[in-house]
């Protein structure tokens, strides 16, 4: 069980690594908003 445990952890520090990578690539860059038309409000 500690095992699976330990393997679990390890995993998931890998996908926080990697959605840290992803996302710092957006992270305070300015992007292109496209407005609603007003009839869909």
């Amino acid at each position: 069980m500690k095992k699976d445990i330990k393997k679990f952890l390890n995993f998931s520090n890998i996908l926080a690594d990697e959605a840290r990578l992803i996302s710092l690539k957006y992270f305070k860059k300015k992007i292109k908003i496209k407005n609603k038309e007003e009839k869909w409000f």
